[in-house]
């Protein structure tokens, strides 16, 4: 399942590169949020940012995957402050 989430993923050729480790606020909490960039296996250079906290219940994570080409921050960092 990991697969179709995360393009590359399946692929143990897939690299991917840190490209930014910065400090976001999740639900009050300070956590490092982790922005990557890799290449698949389709040739399609893409981003994943990935941010752990802790949730409501327990340890939670952030996974979300964009072609480079769609990304757009502003939405994303929108997202991110949704989380309460």
């Amino acid at each position: 399942m990991l697969a179709q989430l995360v393009p590359g993923a399946g692929n143990p050729d897939t690299r991917m590169t840190v490209s930014e480790n910065r400090t976001a606020t999740l639900r009050g909490q300070e956590a490092t949020l982790i922005v990557s960039e890799g290449v698949n296996s389709e040739n399609i250079s893409y981003r994943q940012a990935s941010i752990a906290f802790e949730g409501k219940s327990g340890p939670a994570l952030i996974l979300f995957s964009e072609s480079v080409e769609a990304w757009h921050q502003p939405a994303f960092d929108e997202f991110l402050a949704s989380i309460h």
